[in-house]
């Protein structure tokens, strides 16, 4: 169970969309032999009807490939530590650091394939999508020296059953104090401060 404070909860599935458009990597967690298995990797999302479906692939090697069943995915959002000096009220209340952030858990059940056109599918759709982000035009091409490649991966859907979406972002303080974080973040390098910057101005603007 995530630790979900009623002020941090978000139930909104567009919110969730925007999370995974901004960055897909996640965190797949299994359980086998009543021990957590763990991977990292990118996935691709897509509604299908209410429900939500991701897909991705593992290394054929990996362990978790051969699972089949209930599954959790986490999803990293954008983060950034939180000074008390940064607070309007800091002499007359007691303050203390914090780091405020966007993550969302996704439970739902693991659905292995290992289909050659599938696999082909997935391989061709994550190049798709990532490819012109690094300005580059790298594409599968359904060929035999490709096709061979596939072999050494084993494709996944992970039906969602069920999300938890948790967004701190100050809302258990004086606007005031949120303000000032905003202006604080929005000065910073760092593409994390200046995201939670723009979704504190966002909630702040809806009243959460």
């Amino acid at each position: 169970m995530l630790y979900l404070p009623r002020a941090f909860a978000s139930h909104d599935p567009a919110a969730l969309d925007a999370l995974l458009d901004a960055d897909a990597f996640v965190t797949l967690i299994t359980v086998r032999d009543g021990a957590p298995v763990v991977s990292h990797l990118p996935v691709l999302h897509a509604r299908e009807g209410d429900r939500l479906v991701l897909r991705g692939h593992w290394a054929k090697p990996n362990p978790q490939s051969t699972h089949d069943g209930a599954a959790l995915v986490i999803v990293h959002g954008p983060h950034a530590y939180v000074s008390p000096s940064w607070y309007p009220d800091k002499l007359e209340e007691a303050r203390v650091p914090t780091w405020n952030y966007v993550v969302a858990h996704l439970h739902g059940t693991l659905e292995r394939f290992t289909d050659t056109d599938e696999l082909a599918a997935i391989v061709s759709d994550l190049s798709d999508h990532n490819e012109p982000q690094v300005g580059q035009g790298w594409r599968y091409v359904d060929d035999e020296a490709h096709r061979s490649q596939l072999r050494g991966i084993v494709g996944f859907r992970l039906h969602v059953d069920r999300f938890e979406l948790k967004a701190k972002l100050s809302q258990n303080h004086p606007d005031a104090n949120r303000e000032a974080v905003i202006a604080q973040l929005e000065t910073h390098a760092s593409d994390n401060a200046r995201d939670i910057a723009r979704l504190m101005r966002a909630a702040l603007k809806q009243g959460d």
